[in-house]
């Protein structure tokens, strides 16, 4: 069996979004996942090939809608571990 595709994944993480943003409008909602996921989620979402590399294990991202487009409140943060594991 093979791996699925980077498109593929990117697709399934924009629906889910999309879902998500639909069944929860105007709420906050918690998402956990792995890094690979959002990072290739993020990439789609944000529309920047830049952002969704080598994110930290236990990191947090609050991405928020403006009205026009998904932007970034905070990234890959790390704040809330101690020092030494960072």
């Amino acid at each position: 069996m093979g791996q699925e595709t980077r498109e593929s994944m990117r697709a399934r993480g924009m629906n889910f979004i999309k879902d998500i943003a639909s069944r929860f409008a105007g709420k906050k909602v918690l998402v956990v996942t792995h890094g690979y996921f959002l990072g290739q989620t993020l990439k789609e979402l944000i529309q920047d090939e830049s952002t969704g590399d080598d994110l930290r294990n236990t990191s947090v991202t609050t991405i928020v809608h403006n009205g026009e487009k998904w932007e970034y409140l905070l990234y890959d943060c790390v704040k809330h571990l101690p020092d030494h594991l960072y």
